[in-house]
């Protein structure tokens, strides 16, 4: 709807005086080229162009949503893939939009002028960088997804606003850490923090994350003439994830450390290789862990994947260690590297070299 101030009726375009002309006259462009290819499409097969090919395509227009919103609510309802984490996630980047803008959001307010004052909105409330970045990361997915799908003809404004990126701090294990929890002895009746301290190690040799870890099925393990693989779909990227469990952290005979875990769980008339145990509580039981452990900082389970770059950085090149994690960037692999030779370099700070 537009005022008739704002109409040219010479161009039959709406006029300078109407701060969305651009974008209404691009789609009444739009729709007037395709009516024209409708006609010329009816007259090659010889049938008549009527009023009601016209209503017809209007209303096939109209059967898909032009709000934003209500497409990225449709595509989370239907998406079976997505983790429970992530479409949480998801969800608060909808929840933000709607804050900011204090209504529908359509495809035609998500301009690189309202993008960049959301994205700003929240970097001066105090948010992280990263976590503002993830805003911009999930509404890129959803209009590129949009596009795919012929909801909208625009283009993403998310590809012409760049977003750089902070490195995160975080905490990972030295071998002598994962030793001490691995040699930590459990009472009877702590079964469950037993399979909690197994499940987290087995993270720690495989950079598993908590999804895949709890999801982890019998089927996928592999047993060849070297020993057992790892052989599954990452619930989280959707990316093969191909370990030589053989190959990976041995003891003094050779023998690995993920392999002495599959053996004591693996049952191929069980689904699962791991009990079943919710996240929150497994978590709980880290904690538990970390102070019989003596580890001073928060023991998550996203530690298990930071300790197996960790250490692994320094055994494999940064693209192999790419592959080993499903990581498809090489400045997070570096993190991996920079955070080796940090700890290298704080053992060596310990050493009495007169001993």
């Amino acid at each position: 709807t537009i005022k008739p101030v704002e109409w040219n009726e010479q161009t039959q375009r709406v006029n300078n005086k109407n701060s969305e002309a651009d974008e209404i006259n691009f789609y009444l462009d739009k729709y007037l080229q395709d009516l024209k290819n409708l006609r010329i499409e009816r007259k090659f097969k010889n049938l008549p162009f009527t009023f009601d090919d016209i209503k017809n395509y209007f209303k096939k227009k109209t059967e898909k949503t032009s709000s934003y919103i209500d497409f990225v609510k449709q595509e989370l309802a239907i998406d079976q893939e997505l983790d429970k984490k992530t479409k949480t996630q998801h969800e608060n980047t909808l929840h933000k939009l709607t804050e900011f803008h204090k209504r529908d959001v359509l495809f035609t307010d998500l301009n690189v002028e309202f993008l960049d004052k959301f994205l700003n909105h929240y970097r001066a409330k105090g948010y992280k960088t990263n976590y503002v970045n993830n805003f911009h990361k999930n509404i890129k997915k959803y209009f590129d997804l949009a596009i795919t799908k012929e909801y909208t003809d625009l283009k993403n404004p998310c590809k012409i606003i760049k977003v750089k990126s902070e490195l995160t701090k975080f905490d990972a294990l030295t071998i002598e850490q994962l030793q001490t929890i691995r040699d930590l002895k459990l009472e009877e009746h702590e079964e469950r923090l037993s399979y909690v301290k197994d499940m987290f190690l087995f993270a720690c040799y495989t950079a598993l994350r908590i999804s895949d870890a709890t999801a982890l099925k019998n089927d996928y393990i592999k047993t060849i003439d070297e020993g057992y693989k790892l052989n599954f779909k990452s619930k989280k990227t959707k990316k093969p994830v191909n370990l030589p469990l053989y190959k990976l952290f041995q003891d003094q005979n050779n023998i690995s450390y993920p392999e002495q875990i599959i053996k004591q769980y693996h049952n191929e008339e069980k689904e699962f290789l791991f009990p079943r145990i919710p996240e929150q509580i497994i978590n709980e039981h880290l904690k538990i862990l970390a102070d019989k452990a003596k580890i001073k900082f928060n023991l998550t389970f996203h530690v298990g994947r930071h300790t197996f770059g960790t250490i692994m950085s320094s055994k494999v090149s940064p693209f192999e260690l790419m592959d080993l994690m499903q990581i498809s960037n090489v400045k997070t692999v570096m993190v991996y590297v920079n955070l080796n030779e940090k700890n290298i370099i704080k053992s060596l700070e310990n050493v009495d070299w007169k001993k």
